[in-house]
């Protein structure tokens, strides 16, 4: 059941990749066609999918549609803790499931779901990766925990990530 209730909240899935990242709208029949198709699949396999194709660039070797619902199913199966806590009687309709893929300090690429963003789809829709990436931004001070709890190499997209949102919010404290 909680699955499902998680399916119906989520309006966005971004994945932010060592080697490139993607914004998809979540879809209701994606999750069901994932769940009925994918559901055997072991999480381990679906993460060495997303490892490869955002963390090390490589093609996935079936249809985009395929990778679609993989990604759907993935996020399905996310636990993560809403970006900033709310109480449930004041929760926002929908949120932005953020997915990671990096390369942590031992080398080894890593998938964590990091955080469900909260967004209200009337106010703040989602066009492209942009403004996904600042939502990403204004929100990362909420689970920057997730990032004392796997650590990624210095080498790592997210540290630029980081510092970006650093330098964001000692400007929103300055003017």
């Amino acid at each position: 059941m909680e699955k499902t209730a998680a399916k119906s909240r989520c309006a966005y899935i971004y994945i932010i990749g060592e080697a490139q990242s993607a914004l998809l709208a979540a879809e209701e029949e994606v999750f069901a066609f994932a769940g009925k198709h994918m559901a055997a699949i072991a999480t381990p396999e679906l993460e060495a999918v997303l490892t490869s194709v955002f963390g090390q660039g490589r093609l996935f070797p079936g249809p985009d549609t395929a990778l679609g619902a993989l990604i759907h199913e993935y996020a399905s199966r996310a636990n993560t803790k809403p970006a900033e806590e709310t109480p449930s009687k004041s929760a926002p309709p929908s949120h932005c499931l953020l997915i990671l893929v990096f390369q942590g300090q031992d080398g080894v690429m890593r998938v964590r779901p990091a955080a469900r963003i909260p967004l209200d789809l009337k106010k703040d829709p989602l066009h492209n990766e942009k403004e996904a990436q600042q939502l990403v931004l204004e929100h990362l001070p909420s689970f920057q925990h997730i990032f004392l709890e796997d650590p990624c190499s210095r080498q790592s997209r997210l540290v630029g990530l980081i510092k970006a949102s650093a330098l964001l919010h000692i400007n929103k404290q300055l003017d």
